[in-house]
């Protein structure tokens, strides 16, 4: 995975603060740039120009804090030291089976379920597969990104 990005200049960054007393530029705000990811073909958080052009855009990455997104990549990241147990990695690399997998989870949660499965597997599972899910909430329209570490060599197949 590569982040490309770009920082906006430091005439063009809104400071923090409510009022003119208050106001500053710490390192958070001057981390505003536009950022992708490049992930073998695949390049993540960008518009297309379709996207763009509806919406008056200079620039098809996104637009966000870059501190904040290497924050979130770097959390991710602690939580994927090891490798998926082989008798999984088939099912969680493909992007179906991987959307399969959080319907079920959904599903499950729905249907009938007692307090001891939810304890001893549907809280497990869930929260194996949620810690490598990259928190892109506080973005319009993001993609669902799970960094899984698998035995293979890398797999770029992510279901678009």
């Amino acid at each position: 995975m590569k982040i490309e990005f770009q920082l906006k200049s430091y005439k063009n960054v809104d400071p923090f603060g409510s009022t003119s007393c208050d106001k500053s530029l710490n390192y958070y705000a001057l981390s505003d740039a536009y950022i992708s990811l490049n992930l073998g073909e695949h390049k993540l958080l960008e518009y297309s120009d379709e996207f763009k052009t509806k919406n008056s855009m200079n620039d098809s990455r996104v637009d966000y804090y870059f501190v904040q997104i290497l924050m979130d990549i770097l959390e991710v990241l602690e939580n994927t030291k090891h490798t998926v147990p082989k008798e999984l990695e088939s099912y969680l690399m493909n992007s179906d089976d991987l959307s399969d997998f959080t319907e079920s989870l959904s599903v499950w949660l729905d249907g009938e379920w007692d307090e001891e499965e939810y304890d001893t597997l549907f809280t497990p599972a869930s929260e194996w597969l949620y810690s490598r899910q990259l928190d892109l909430g506080y973005l319009k329209y993001a993609p669902e990104i799970y960094l899984i570490r698998s035995n293979s060599d890398f797999d770029s197949d992510l279901g678009f």
